[in-house]
């Protein structure tokens, strides 16, 4: 994975894209990431499919925090 630095512009806000940030333990990979948002001590919490950890947590620093398995998760059938 390139380490290219890329700036995003969304009205008067900047948001500076490190690609390389998150940090998972060896032999882990990201899903298809579907969302994320930063809860009020800046944590990362990320959304993602296709995995037994549909929503891990990052440090502001990129460490991995922690994760939610799929046994966690809610179930959404109708």
């Amino acid at each position: 994975m390139s380490d290219e630095q890329y700036t995003v512009i969304l009205g008067d806000r900047r948001y500076a894209i490190h690609r390389k940030w998150a940090r998972l333990p060896a032999g882990e990979s990201f899903g298809f990431l579907s969302d994320l948002m930063v809860d009020a001590e800046g944590r990362v919490h990320v959304a993602q499919r296709g995995t037994e950890q549909p929503v891990l947590v990052f440090e502001r620093d990129g460490s991995l925090a922690g994760s939610w398995a799929k046994a966690c998760s809610p179930s959404l059938t109708t």
